[in-house]
C-alpha cells in the first residue's frame, strides 16, 4: 500500500508524515505517525492459508518504540479487590511472567519475603525453585496445585495479595512485584521492531470493568504507576497527550475512527494484528 493511500484511509487531520514500521510476509502491518499523532491504516495480510487473511481498518498508537492497542485508551478499568478478591493471583494456567532481570531480584529479596509465604508455597519452592520455565520456555513464578502463585498471601476474608508488594509497602524491600503483575491488565509482548502493549480481557475482571466505568478511568490511566515504572515519566506524559488527542477526535467525529485489537496475535477474526 502506498503511503498516500494509507493517509487517505486514515481520515485523521495531520501535518506530520506517516512512516511504515517493519514488514513481514509481504505485509505493511503498522504505520507510525511522528510526534505522537494518531494514524489508521488499512491492510491485507498475505499469511499462509492456515492463518487468517483479512482486510480491515485498525487504529494502532505508536509512542517511541512501543505500539499500543487502542483498547488501552478506550476500555474502562480499575481494580476492585472487594469484587475479585485478587483472583488474578490464583487463576490461570501458569504463574506470573517474569523478566529475565527479575530472577536476580527475587533471589535478592527472597529471605526477607520468606516469612510472609504460606507453607504450601514454601513446599513448592523447595521442590521446584523460586521461579521456573513454562511450556513456552518463559520464566514464571511457580504455582500451587495449578492454582495460586507461591508468592500469594491471603487475608482473613480470602483476598489474595502479593508477598513482594506487601514487603515493598512495609519498606522492607525495593522490589515491588513482577512488572507483569504491576502492569496487569496490560500484557507486554516483545516483537521484532517494537514492544507491543495489549489489553488482556479476563472474565474474573468484570468487577474492575464495572469499577472503571463508575470512575471513568481508562486502562492507561489506571496503570499509570506501572507504566511509569516500565517506560518512564516522559513516555507516560506522551501517552496522556495521545489519550487527550484521541478523545478530541472522538468528540469531533461523534464516534471512534477505528477498531482496537491485540497486537502480536495472528489468529482470530476480531483482533487487529501486528506480525511478529
Amino acid at each position: 500500500m502506498e503511503r498516500q493511500n494509507v493517509s487517505q484511509t486514515a481520515g485523521v487531520q495531520r501535518s506530520q508524515p506517516v512512516e511504515p514500521v517493519g514488514q513481514k510476509a509481504g505485509v505493511d502491518w503498522v504505520w507510525k505517525v511522528k510526534h505522537g499523532l494518531l494514524a489508521q491504516a488499512k491492510f491485507t495480510t498475505s499469511l499462509p492459508p492456515s492463518r487468517i487473511t483479512f482486510a480491515r481498518t485498525y487504529v494502532m498508537i505508536a509512542i517511541g518504540n512501543t505500539l499500543l492497542s487502542l483498547d488501552l485508551f478506550e476500555e474502562l478499568f480499575a481494580c476492585d479487590l472487594s469484587a475479585c478478591r485478587g483472583a488474578c493471583c490464583v487463576e490461570g494456567e501458569s504463574g506470573a511472567p517474569l523478566a529475565p532481570e527479575e530472577l536476580a531480584e527475587i533471589d535478592h529479596v527472597f529471605e526477607i519475603v520468606k516469612p510472609r509465604l504460606r507453607p504450601e508455597g514454601l513446599a513448592v519452592i523447595e521442590e521446584r525453585g523460586r521461579y521456573e520455565k513454562d511450556d513456552d520456555g518463559d520464566w514464571v513464578t511457580p504455582i500451587i496445585d495449578g492454582m495460586e502463585c507461591v508468592y500469594a498471601t491471603f487475608d482473613t476474608d480470602g483476598t489474595a495479595k502479593c508477598a513482594f508488594d506487601q514487603a515493598f509497602r512495609a519498606g522492607e524491600i525495593d522490589f515491588q512485584k513482577p512488572i507483569s503483575c504491576h502492569l496487569y491488565p496490560i500484557r507486554v509482548k516483545e516483537l521484532r521492531d517494537f514492544t507491543a502493549l495489549n489489553y488482556h480481557r479476563w472474565p474474573i475482571c468484570d468487577g474492575a470493568r464495572s469499577c472503571g466505568a463508575r470512575l471513568n478511568t481508562t486502562i492507561v490511566e489506571f496503570c499509570r504507576e506501572a507504566l511509569v515504572r516500565r517506560f518512564g515519566e516522559d513516555w507516560y506524559e506522551e501517552a496522556l497527550q495521545v489519550l487527550d488527542e484521541w478523545r478530541k477526535q472522538k468528540t469531533e467525529t461523534g464516534t471512534g475512527t477505528g477498531t482496537g485489537g491485540e497486537l502480536g496475535s495472528q489468529t482470530g477474526t476480531e483482533t487487529g494484528t501486528a506480525a511478529e
